[in-house]
């Protein structure tokens, strides 16, 4: 495992978190300000994963409002994003 991943950044364009757990240990490897530094987005799968990412200090692109349906989150990124 990293203990900085701060230098993948740049390999690429979207970070998608699924739960708070993923937001903790994501600032642990990526400073939140280094990450705005390199314009990788983020996206959540529902609003409690959006206020936990938003508590790590990190900004959110794209919030998916309905959190009991991973593959329309996934068919909503896609169109998002293109």
């Amino acid at each position: 495992m990293f203990s900085d991943a701060s230098c993948l950044l740049h390999e690429v364009s979207w970070v998608a978190f699924t739960s708070a757990t993923e937001a903790q240990v994501f600032k642990r490897l990526v400073n939140p300000s280094q990450l705005k530094k390199s314009g990788v987005r983020l996206t959540c799968f529902g609003p409690y994963t959006a206020q936990c990412v938003r508590q790590e200090g990190f900004d959110i692109d794209f919030v998916f409002p309905d959190f009991s349906s991973f593959s329309a989150y996934a068919r909503e990124l896609c169109l998002h994003i293109q």
